[in-house]
């Protein structure tokens, strides 16, 4: 009887290797891909304040940004670390070499970008951390280790989310993954070169976020080992030369940058009530929870990480299984400790609206606490030597496929329509600067709609605005001529909230609307567009069924006349028609003047006008009145016709035209 031949040590090795390659690039892949999908979250609408204030900061550095003197200036710009700034300065000056005239949205786009890469060297960096600490139970207990914290920093989707922000942040995840890394191989290999590097990235996670000092812990572990093991004078030359390069960046940044007397919002809260809050343990146990169960999950955590204590204290016990080294735990809690000490001294992040995503602080810590998780798998692996792939696998389908799941919803939720995306394809088209500001309440989810920097419009048209809590106070007509004033726009929330009022409610009666635009699919509200005045003379004359002139604006002058439409569609018109405006003398049908054209914005055509309850504003006709012209012997007529056949739409009476007589009107 033959037996198969047995598979050499060599060709099984390589085999487990090439699939632990295999599973690592698949990881890092999809981890790319999903922080990509989410990257675009609702563009062009910045839903971010702090990635609005961050693009300001940088681009208020540069003397050759083009509206440098337009956008808003931040006051404590200096506040913060140069790094992210100066990242932001090279990201814009890029940014404008592709695109000839980038809005404030293209910038913060290209930004996350420079997030979503971060997050991938992050990502590559833990799972050759996770490598490292896992090598001493063998090649399978380090690829263990490594897909496990790869899986979870790759997958987690609220990671993905907070990470792939335009902000300083996640640019702190790199550096800390890094001097995390050097740190590591500094105390397995007992490399000098290694301590000093996990010195730089440390130091360059400083650079970004001052917050972020507890990253020099890494480095203080790895010169603890090496002088533990080559004594202190073998070491004096690395460790003078770690000491200058730690004082001249420390003298740069607290001399030359003047780091301790900046102020900025952290720094602010900081000197409030930053001590008692720092030692508060409620508020440091309600951070610690709030993360673990908005990353990775409170049960899934510590029943993983007490799987693997229990699986410590078994090989311990019966001494026939190798363990990992405890040691790692001294070098990867403390940093979270102190993240988290430094996080509650500033902020409480389950009090703070989850738009916000404040967990971002917490993101080092759980980074850390990822990498114990991933040292605690590693020694569950160690008692299964030969069965690795099916704690993979049960490890996947525990928690890599949920979270995969929830990314692709995650991708999905961030591709539906932004509420502010349709107000500002309406506003755009339909609204006219020339009519004058618009005008809201200082609390309306509108308030910076229109602000390019501050909410990511990209509209053709540029719009000023005011605010006013209590409009009352004036009339319709004369925010409209002293304060030039042309539109008020008001949603739901507003009427439910701030002009909740009986004088405000009577004063938007006076006004008229032209349009509610729906609720997209995030940030629910509808937005009602109010003209201040309404058309000068109203005429309500329906042609062809389809469309009707609900009024006009018209000023008549010794020199020409000024006319200006108002247009409702009862149903959606069969083609788009054209409008022409003919000046007549007497009762002759042959104009003496006239101006064919769209008859409302030629951006907004007549087949697209399919609400019946909205009034659309044409475009200004100026006609100019012959000099020999009889001033009592004068009318407009106005009309509309297919451009392609010239046939005319009439009136319910017949007529081609609706016509406007302008006798005593010179």
């Amino acid at each position: 009887m033959q037996t198969a031949p047995k598979v050499a040590p060599v060709q099984r090795q390589q085999t487990v290797w090439t699939a632990f390659i295999l599973l690592a690039v698949l990881i890092v892949t999809a981890g790319l891909f999903f922080r990509a999908a989410i990257a675009a979250r609702f563009m062009p609408v910045i839903d971010h304040y702090d990635e609005s204030l961050l693009f300001l900061q940088a681009y208020q550095l540069r003397p050759d940004a083009a509206f440098r003197d337009i956008y808003w200036e931040i006051p404590w710009n200096d506040g913060f670390p140069r790094i992210q700034l100066w990242l932001g300065v090279l990201t814009q000056q890029l940014v404008e070499r592709q695109l000839p005239f980038p809005n404030p949205s293209d910038y913060i786009l290209a930004m996350r970008y420079v997030s979503v890469g971060a997050g991938v060297i992050t990502l590559i960096a833990l799972m050759l951390t996770g490598w490292q600490i896992g090598q001493r139970g063998g090649m399978v207990t380090a690829g263990v280790g490594a897909l496990w914290i790869g899986m979870l920093w790759g997958f987690t989707p609220q990671i993905l989310d907070t990470s792939s922000f335009a902000l300083m942040d996640p640019l702190i995840l790199p550096s800390l993954a890094l001097a995390t890394l050097f740190c590591v191989l500094s105390i397995r290999h007992d490399s000098a070169v290694s301590a000093f590097v996990s010195l730089a990235f440390a130091i360059l996670a400083i650079y970004t976020k001052y917050i972020a000092a507890y990253a020099l812990w890494l480095p203080f572990c790895a010169v603890v080992m090496l002088v533990r093991r080559r004594g202190w004078r073998p070491m004096l030359g690395w460790l003078a030369a770690m000491a200058v390069f730690s004082a001249a960046t420390a003298y740069w940044l607290l001399v030359v940058h003047g780091a301790l007397g900046l102020q900025n919002t952290e720094t602010g809260r900081f000197a409030e009530n930053g001590l008692a809050n720092l030692t508060s343990l409620s508020r440091n146990l309600d951070n610690l929870s709030f993360t673990v169960a908005h990353t990775f999950g409170i049960a899934r955590t510590l029943s993983g990480i007490g799987l693997g204590a229990l699986a410590y204290l078994y090989a311990r016990r019966r001494g026939k299984h190798r363990t990992l080294a405890l040691g790692w735990l001294a070098v990867l809690l403390p940093p979270a400790l102190i993240c988290l000490l430094l996080t509650s001294s500033v902020e409480l992040i389950s009090q703070t609206d989850p738009y916000w995503h404040r967990i971002r602080y917490m993101l080092p810590a759980a980074m850390m606490l990822g990498l114990v998780w991933a040292l605690a798998v590693a020694q569950i692996s160690l008692l299964l030597p030969r069965r690795f792939a099916l704690l993979l696998l049960a490890l996947f389908l525990l928690y890599g496929v949920p979270a995969v799941a929830e990314d692709v919803a995650l991708v999905r939720y961030f591709r539906q329509t932004h509420t502010l995306h349709n107000v500002w394809a309406w506003s755009d088209v339909n609204l006219y600067p020339a009519d004058g500001k618009l005008l809201m309440p200082w609390s309306s989810a509108l308030a910076s709609a229109w602000n390019r920097p501050w909410s990511g419009y990209q509209g053709i048209t540029t719009f000023d605005w005011n605010y006013d809590d209590a409009p009352s106070h004036s009339t319709p007509q004369q925010f409209f001529e002293d304060y030039g004033i042309g539109y008020l726009i008001v949603t739901d929330r507003d009427r439910a909230g701030v002009y909740n009022t009986p004088e405000t409610l009577a004063f938007i009666d006076q006004l008229f609307p032209l349009k509610t635009v729906p609720a997209g699919e995030i940030d629910r509200y509808t937005t009602t567009f109010y003209r201040m005045v309404p058309p000068q003379k109203m005429t309500n004359a329906t042609f062809g069924g389809q469309i009707t002139l609900v009024g006009v604006d018209l000023t008549v002058t010794e020199a020409e006349i000024i006319l200006r439409p108002f247009w409702n569609a009862p149903t959606v018109p069969t083609t788009n028609y054209s409008m022409f405006v003919h000046l007549r003398a007497g009762g002759s049908p042959v104009p003496i003047a006239q101006a064919d054209g769209s008859p409302a914005n030629e951006r907004r055509l007549p087949v697209t006008w399919d609400d019946p309850q909205e009034v659309l504003i044409g475009q200004t006709v100026t006609l100019q009145i012959p000099a020999d012209a009889a001033a009592d012997d004068l009318s407009l007529a106005i009309g509309l016709y297919d451009f392609t056949t010239g046939t005319r739409l009439t009136l319910d009476d017949g007529a081609d035209a609706y016509v406007i007589g302008l006798a005593g009107a010179l």
